[in-house]
């Protein structure tokens, strides 16, 4: 299973196609209005638009070789962040790069929910009515620790070129990971106390 998935070299070669065509819009407007009778209402926004919308299909179709789920969607965001950051540099007019990319929100969220929602599910099977002879052994928060940690060790070494944006994705991580464990500490305070599997930090507040 490729382990590499940064910026495909397809992505930075139709960029710069992309930027050198948005560079010389006049250019490429004049020769448009040139075969406007055979082009119909074709402007040079509209052909940009439709080389982006090609090669974001074909980052779609190219991550279908990655079997990880997860990997899937860091090669797709990899991708997706660097077209629109690009393309926000280069100021071109269009809906899908105004704000935040709507390509890398879904695989955003995508993401979180294939990694990381199979984590949090070892604190939503908690029963605080079922008796536990042996707490540390059945303990959720130990199925939750072990989990965490074997997707943090797997997913450790995969590459997020761009800093900024590796933040932003270690933040939505951090976000979710976080808010949910914290909401569980509080949820099952007294249970936890009970069987001595709170954490330190918790018990002393």
């Amino acid at each position: 299973m490729p382990q590499d998935v940064k910026v495909h070299v397809t992505t930075e070669l139709a960029l710069d196609y992309i930027i050198m065509f948005w560079a010389n819009e006049s250019v490429l407007s004049s020769i448009v209005w040139c075969f406007s009778q055979s082009w119909h209402h074709t402007t040079t926004t509209n052909i940009v638009s439709d080389m982006i919308w090609d090669l974001e299909h074909q980052l779609e179709a190219e991550s279908k070789s990655v079997q990880n789920p997860s990997l899937t969607y860091i090669f797709l965001l990899n991708n997706f962040h660097y077209i629109e950051e690009k393309l926000n540099q280069f100021h071109f007019p269009s809906r899908r790069v105004f704000g935040k990319n709507r390509k890398v929100e879904s695989c955003l969220k995508s993401y979180l929910d294939v990694s990381w929602e199979p984590v949090l599910s070892c604190l939503q099977s908690y029963n605080a009515t079922t008796p536990c002879l042996f707490p540390k052994q059945c303990s959720l928060l130990q199925k939750f620790r072990t989990a965490l940690k074997a997707t943090c060790s797997a997913q450790k070494l995969w590459k997020v070129p761009n800093p900024m944006f590796r933040k932003r994705l270690r933040e939505a991580i951090t976000g979710k990971v976080i808010g949910a464990y914290n909401y569980y500490l509080e949820e099952h305070q007294e249970q936890l106390k009970r069987y001595g599997d709170l954490p330190s930090s918790r018990s002393e507040d």
